[in-house]
């Protein structure tokens, strides 16, 4: 919204911004506007480039410094934000020495690097958040408004008297500094959060599919997309209609790329284990995800062949940063479905984890994550069930709406998802076995086979 302030019969007044809607930006955990509205006091000093005299100045950019929020109140009492800070610049003087002392549009920019507390499944709790929401001139700019709230957002800003203005115009060096006060307001008031009844369940029957982890993906690159594929017989491949690609390392631009070519977007991540791949900058945050495990110390052995650690699912603090990435990455993206990797942990079945993980707790762990997901709208995609050497699959299909299986031909596992057939979706991945040797019984048994590289670098060669 714009923030100006107007010189109105020798007193300054503030000026109320039109309310912004956000579009497309989601408060984590909430999936749509937070239950309440946040408004804090505002107070900030704003240097003036260059100095403002009466005979003008003031035309560059005018700093904000030493800005701070305080005194944040909620309209509910299970909302609140703290810790916030001011940042930013005015694109030009917020007022005027000259003789007509008009006001000016300005912008500011407010950094909220604090705690939010919200009524989050199973019971509330503390959520870090430390990044920026932008306050432009109509609305929102902020990709990803962590700390903030989707709804209307305004800010009103008081200057200093018009006597102390023009005594500062007056003097020999001009007015380098004003401080300026006022409000900012975030979201506002909603009925209770009422989670979703539904969300995409993959269908049955042929779904090509794409399954691209290496990089970033390329929307305009054919052999990202899987649009010059062939089939085993020669001919060309069906294009996918469902990509599973990394929730972090992709935007929510692509995510909305894809549905408007009416395709469906599978969100990956690790929640078993972690590694070190990203940056604050790539996850939104102040302090990464994997940080996070780390300092909550919940981070065990490492998982052979990768540089990644085991996870203690046993301990509320791994579900709490998992459930955050999973809503801050795929759920405010607007991705479909999750897929989750090292889901299969418990009894060492992926190797020593450093932890004691019973079948019973990965079973209570997958139970509160897939509770979580359909909560927020995402449907759950599993993750290699089938080679636990047991009936895990079985036991958790009702809660999935699909499984990731990789290479359950070549190790013989694919009968371990016999519940799952003409029931929920399969997507079968083999990296050693050519098509000729796979495609048949996937085909048969009505799974989405198809032979990828193990970079899954964008390379598919889909058995249907």
């Amino acid at each position: 919204m714009v923030a100006a302030v107007a010189l109105i019969g020798g007193l300054v007044a503030p000026v109320m911004g039109a309310p912004a809607f956000a579009t497309g930006i989601k408060l984590p955990k909430f999936a749509g506007a937070a239950p309440g509205e946040v408004s804090c006091a505002l107070s900030f000093a704003v240097t003036l480039a260059p100095p403002l005299t009466n005979a003008g100045g003031g035309t560059g950019a005018s700093v904000v410094s030493a800005g701070a929020t305080s005194g944040c109140t909620t309209t509910t009492s299970s909302v609140s934000i703290t810790a916030g800070k001011v940042t930013g610049a005015f694109a030009s003087s917020p007022i005027d020495c000259h003789d007509a002392l008009t006001g000016a549009p300005a912008t500011l920019s407010v950094a909220w690097k604090g705690t939010v507390n919200g009524p989050v499944s199973p019971a509330p709790r503390a959520i870090q958040y430390a990044s920026t929401a932008k306050l432009g001139s109509s609305a929102i700019a902020s990709g990803a408004a962590s700390g903030s709230f989707a709804g209307p957002a305004t800010i009103a800003l008081n200057s200093p008297p018009s006597s102390v203005v023009a005594a500062g115009c007056g003097t020999a060096r001009g007015l380098r500094k004003i401080a300026m006060t006022g409000t900012i307001t975030l979201g506002s008031p909603t009925p209770p959060y009422t989670a979703p009844t539904s969300w995409w369940t993959p269908p049955l029957g042929n779904l090509p599919w794409q399954w691209e982890l290496d990089h970033a993906l390329v929307p305009t690159k054919a052999s990202d997309m899987g649009t010059d594929d062939t089939l085993p017989n020669g001919d060309p491949a069906p294009d996918p209609v469902v990509y599973d690609v990394d929730g972090i390392d992709n935007s929510a631009a692509t995510v909305a790329t894809l549905h408007a070519r009416g395709d469906h977007a599978i969100c990956y991540v690790e929640v078993g284990s972690a590694g070190n791949y990203y940056s604050t900058a790539a996850e939104g945050l102040g302090t990464t995800y994997f940080n996070q495990l780390k300092l909550a110390g919940v981070v065990g052995k490492r998982l052979s062949s990768y540089p990644e650690y085991f996870l203690n699912i046993d301990d509320p603090a791994t579900v709490n940063i998992i459930e955050d990435m999973i809503a801050q990455q795929c759920a405010a993206k607007g991705f479909d479905a999750v897929e989750t990797d090292l889901d299969e942990t418990y009894d060492g079945n992926e190797g020593a984890t450093g932890f004691t993980i019973t079948r019973a707790d990965e079973q209570a762990y997958l139970t509160t994550l897939a509770s979580f997901m359909h909560s927020i709208g995402l449907g759950w995609i599993a993750k290699n069930l089938d080679d636990t050497g047991d009936d895990f699959a079985s036991v958790m299909q009702p809660l999935t709406d699909g499984m990731l299986t990789e290479q359950c031909n070549q190790y013989d596992s694919c009968g371990a998802l016999s519940s799952y057939v003409d029931a929920k979706a399969v997507f079968n991945a083999e990296y050693s076995v050519p098509t000729s040797g796979f495609c048949a019984n996937d085909d048969t048994l009505g799974f989405n086979g198809a032979h990828f590289p193990v970079s899954l670098n964008g390379r598919r060669d889909p058995c249907r």
